[in-house]
C-alpha cells in the first residue's frame, strides 16, 4: 500500500481554541519601504519547490481552511514547507490577496541560537503570459527557532489572481505557486584594492655611463619606491628606447634614437644618459587567503 506524502490543507482557526502562533505575522510589509521589494515576470521555473492545484476554487469557497501548507522539502541542512493563503493571511494584513511564506522546520536546526539567513524568491505561474510573475525582497530573510515563517502578504491581489483573462487562474481551477530557498554562504575568497598617491623619495634617477657601448637590453640597480621594489629598463632597438617587457610598463617609441645621437639636443653629454623616473600614484591589491 503506498503512502501518501503529508499534504494538507489546514483548518480556519478563527472560532477555535487553539491561540494564533506568533509565526504567522512574517511578512515585512510594514518594516520594511516598498522599494526593498521586487516584483517581476521570468521563464525560468522555481529551482526548490513546485505547487500545482487542480482545485483551487474549491480551497478558495471553503470556510473552513485558512491556508494550504506542502509537504517537507530539502535545501541545504534543512526542512521547508510552502504555505499558500488563498484569501490571504488575515493576520498579516494579507485580506483579498494571495498570501506566500515558506516555513523552516526548526528540528532541522543545530541549536536554538542558530540563524539561517535566506534569500526567497516566490512564484506564481501566469499561463497567459507563459511566464512566472515573481516577488522577492533585496534582503535576507532570518530564520531561526522562533522565527520560523517568512514571505509575502500581498502577493498578488485576488481581483486580480482571479480574473481568468489575466492568466493565473487557468482551466477554470488551476494554478501554480513556487519558491525559491536560497542559503547564500559567506564568502571564503577577497581581495583588496588600494591606491597609495604620496610616499617619501617618489622618484628615480639613473646616471648612465657609456651610452655608445650599451647593449641592447639594459637594466638599472633596484631601487625602492612605496615600499616595493623597481628597476628601469631600457631596450635598444633599430628606431626607438624603452619598449615594454611583459613584466613591465613603458613607452615603445619614447624617444628617437636620432634625437639621443644628435649632441645639439642635449641628451648624451660626455657620453653618459640620465634617466628619471617619478611614481605619481601606486597602486596594490591583497588577496585573502594569501
Amino acid at each position: 500500500m503506498r503512502r501518501e506524502k503529508r499534504t494538507r490543507p489546514v483548518p480556519n482557526q478563527e472560532n477555535g481554541s487553539q491561540k494564533l502562533i506568533p509565526t504567522q505575522i512574517s511578512s515585512r510589509d510594514s518594516k520594511v519601504s516598498l522599494s526593498s521589494t521586487v516584483k517581476g515576470l521570468r521563464g525560468r521555473p522555481p529551482s526548490s519547490y513546485s505547487l500545482k492545484m487542480e482545485s483551487f476554487n474549491t480551497l478558495m469557497k471553503s470556510v473552513y481552511t485558512e491556508r494550504y501548507e506542502s509537504r517537507p522539502f530539502r535545501v541545504g541542512r534543512y526542512n521547508w514547507t510552502l504555505v499558500v493563503y488563498p484569501k490571504g493571511n488575515k493576520n498579516d494584513n494579507g485580506t483579498g490577496h494571495i498570501s506566500l511564506y515558506v516555513v523552516l522546520d526548526n528540528s532541522t536546526l543545530s541549536s536554538q541560537s542558530e540563524e539561517v539567513h535566506v534569500d526567497l524568491r516566490f512564484y506564481v505561474f501566469n499561463k497567459k503570459e507563459k511566464k512566472y510573475f515573481t516577488i522577492q525582497d533585496t534582503d535576507v530573510w532570518r530564520f531561526s527557532a522562533i522565527k520560523t515563517m517568512w514571505g509575502f502578504s500581498k502577493v498578488l491581489p485576488l481581483t486580480t489572481f482571479n480574473n481568468l483573462k489575466n492568466g493565473y487562474l487557468y482551466d477554470i481551477d488551476h494554478c501554480e505557486f513556487g519558491v525559491d530557498v536560497i542559503i547564500p554562504p559567506f564568502y571564503e575568497k577577497s581581495e583588496l584594492f588600494s591606491v597609495t598617491k604620496s610616499f617619501p623619495n617618489a622618484r628615480f634617477t639613473w646616471f648612465i655611463q657609456g651610452f655608445s657601448t650599451l647593449p641592447t637590453d639594459y637594466l638599472s640597480e633596484e631601487f625602492i619606491i612605496g615600499g616595493k621594489s623597481w628597476n628601469l629598463r631600457i631596450f635598444r632597438n633599430v628606431d626607438n628606447w624603452f619598449s615594454p617587457q611583459t613584466i613591465g610598463w613603458g613607452y615603445a617609441d619614447f624617444m628617437p634614437l636620432s634625437d639621443l645621437r644628435n649632441s645639439s639636443k642635449g641628451f648624451v653629454v660626455n657620453d653618459m644618459l640620465v634617466v628619471q623616473v617619478a611614481m605619481e600614484e601606486i597602486s596594490s591589491t591583497k588577496y585573502l587567503p594569501n
